[in-house]
């Protein structure tokens, strides 16, 4: 433990070029909380999106720092290697973003962007939601490799258990028929009911429009990250479960980690110009600073769901997402 400590010591005093994007992006982050000390910043809606774009490019330029010198790869060089991947990044990050509003924004109606018109949306949803995702991606990775440094290397899956096939085809089964359950229920809710889904103001306010059930979101989400679970070991990767079932849990120490800080920072950033505002959360009444609960809860639900989604549907840049090994 104290070579390793001394190794990351001698990284920052004898390579101090390297390490200027992690400064750097540390000053992106300090930069986007001028909000506090600036109230005025608040009132307008260029100057909010431009200090939540420093605090997303600051924790990008960090965490990709961090990775790039503990284990010599990078998340923003493989998006960037060719336009396949960066097409392929873009696709996987729209499917993300129409999972995660759509689901949890449009149909659970928890939360509102209150400065942004339906075509500012619009215009903004693709480029958005490929930041965000690289912020999520990055913060994972950047834990996940300090985990591993101090750990000493991942554990390599060598051969599949002989249950695992029938397990993950289960998961497969389970996972679509959560899916088909969480479905029929809001069917259900909404043919009894007479509130439309959407209004022309739904994206900026509490619409009068129906919304679903929290637990079927949660329905929704695990149904899904259980299919996914499924094509990674159809495709003959590694995934989140296979690791934990090889006594590999760096994963999920790592995406617990990763999305509490995440979630901390972004939103206290987020807080005195709210970009975005939670509504319609079970338990409001429960909440720490500031914040429903269950909001703080549920953030490592979207780290488990964008990171399978990523690596299901990607090749050589979503490697290191698991285990970044060849399963066979």
């Amino acid at each position: 433990m104290s070579t390793h400590f001394l190794n990351l010591k001698k990284w920052f005093t004898i390579t101090p070029v390297k390490n200027t994007r992690i400064f750097t992006g540390l000053i992106y982050i300090v930069v986007s909380f001028f909000s506090f000390l600036f109230p005025n910043i608040q009132q307008l809606q260029s100057s909010k999106l431009f200090l939540t774009a420093l605090f997303f490019i600051g924790v990008i330029y960090v965490c990709d720092t961090i990775v790039v010198n503990l284990k010599g790869t990078s998340l923003l060089r493989e998006i960037r290697k060719s336009r396949s991947n960066l097409i392929s990044f873009l696709i996987v990050s729209t499917l993300g973003g129409i999972l995660l509003d759509g689901v949890a924004k449009f149909l659970g109606g928890l939360w509102v962007y209150p400065d942004w018109s339906n075509l500012y949306y619009l215009l903004i949803f693709i480029p958005g939601f490929a930041v965000y995702w690289v912020v999520v991606t990055e913060s994972y990775l950047a834990t996940k490799t300090i985990l591993d440094y101090f750990k000493r290397g991942v554990t390599v899956i060598g051969r599949s258990y002989a249950y695992e096939p029938h397990l993950f085809s289960c998961f497969g089964i389970l996972g679509i028929g959560l899916v088909i359950f969480a479905g029929l229920s809001i069917l259900g809710d909404f043919t009894h009911q007479s509130l439309p889904l959407v209004r022309d103001d739904s994206i900026r306010v509490i619409s009068a429009v129906f919304s679903i059930n929290f637990r079927d979101v949660l329905l929704l989400f695990l149904g899904s990250w259980l299919v996914l679970e499924f094509l990674e070991f159809f495709r003959k990767r590694a995934s989140l479960i296979r690791d934990i079932l090889h006594g590999y849990y760096v994963p999920l120490i790592a995406i617990v980690l990763g999305s509490t800080a995440l979630s901390f920072l972004m939103e206290l950033q987020n807080s005195p110009g709210g970009i975005w505002r939670y509504t319609n959360w079970p338990l409001m009444s429960y909440t720490f600073l500031g914040l429903p609960v269950v909001v703080w809860l549920v953030w490592p639900l979207q780290y488990i769901t964008f990171l399978s989604l990523f690596r299901v549907f990607t090749t050589k840049e979503s490697n290191e997402i698991w285990r970044g090994d060849t399963v066979r």
